[in-house]
Formats: C-alpha cells, structure tokens, sequence
C-alpha cells in the first residue's frame, strides 16, 4: 500500500512543487499529514514484530490524534477542490464532493474502531488496514493510464 501511494504520488508530486501557481498550502498540508500516515502504517507493524509492544503503544496515540488530523484535513482538501474547481476531470464534482466525504467517513470509522479495538490484535490489526486501504484511491488513480491531464485542475 504504500508503494501504491509513493510510486501513485510521485507521478503528480514533483510538478505540483515547479508549477506556477504553485499547489495551495493547504494541499501540501494535507499531503504531509496523509504521508505520516503511511510511515506510521509502516513502522507500527515494525515494532510489533521486533518486539516493542510499548512503543507501538506509544506511538499509537499519536496515530490516533494523526487521524483525526486526517479528518479535518481530507474534509478541508475536499472542500477547497470543490470550491477552486481542483477536481479531477474525469469527476463531476458532485460525484467527487459525495465519494471523498464517504471515504472520510468510511477511514474515520475504521480507525475509531480500530482504536476501540485496540485490546484484541487480531480486530485491531485488520480495521487498521482496511482503514488505510479505504484511502488508497487518490495514490492508485495517478497509477492508471489516463493522462496527465486528468490530474491536474481545471482553472
């Protein structure tokens, strides 16, 4: 998964930082946020298997609040899209407003429970990644063939 969402991302990454105007602040906000993400996706099964349960733990938190972040920030980067018409192409915008807030939910959810379930390894383990698999489409679309155009905003 996360080599779905580097290898989708850095199709569209480098042009979004040479580009002028230059991606919105908020966008590059919201992808730092989502990128910690992965990385924590990444190192927390890491120190399970090595044997650091209290760090996983520790750090775990911090995934908590992360996702939160990951709300706020996914209904912002949503919204903004809407309003400055930086929508994928190949979207009505009333199709990508509806989807990416249903996704939002949907990876919401999935952490909550995952947290809730965090006693019992085998449920927490599973909700958080289908958590993080309810988010894969933004990384996987820039891997298709479509056209470099279909990625960039209409304005």
């Amino acid at each position: 998964m996360a080599a779905v969402i580097i290898g989708g991302f850095s199709q569209t990454v480098p042009d979004d930082f040479a580009q002028r105007p230059g991606l919105p602040f908020l966008l590059h906000i919201h992808g730092a946020v989502f990128t910690l993400w992965v990385l924590l996706f990444v190192a927390q099964p890491a120190f399970i298997a090595r044997g650091s349960i209290a760090l996983h733990r520790k750090i775990g938190w911090f995934g908590a609040a992360l996702a939160t972040a990951m709300l706020v920030m996914g209904v912002a980067a949503t919204l903004y899209a809407i309003r400055y018409d930086f929508v994928p192409g190949f979207f009505p915008r009333s199709i990508f407003l509806v989807m990416n807030l249903i996704g939002i939910c949907v990876f919401a959810g999935l952490v909550a429970a995952g947290i809730a379930m965090r006693k019992r390894a085998e449920w927490h383990k599973r909700l958080m990644l289908c958590a993080t698999i309810s988010i894969l489409g933004p990384g996987l679309g820039r891997l298709l063939p479509m056209g470099r155009s279909a990625l960039q905003p209409r304005w």
